[in-house]
């Protein structure tokens, strides 16, 4: 005979591990977005801001 407990058990512990696994989902999602959002903010800046290398190889000119 199958033991019903065994199964309810079994069950809750497959739902509580499901709950675990999609917070944890949730969690990854977040801090790549949060990775996302500093990756443009930063590709933007670097956009803005010459290197020193740029700088030093293609300096401003001055209009003469």
């Amino acid at each position: 005979m199958h033991d019903r407990s065994k199964s309810v058990n079994s069950i809750d512990d497959l739902t509580a591990k499901v709950d675990q696994l999609l917070k944890g989902l949730e969690q990854v999602k977040e801090q790549r977005r949060e990775i996302q959002e500093v990756r443009c903010r930063f590709e933007g800046f670097d956009a803005e801001q010459p290197s020193r290398t740029t700088r030093r190889l293609f300096p401003k000119r001055t209009s003469v």
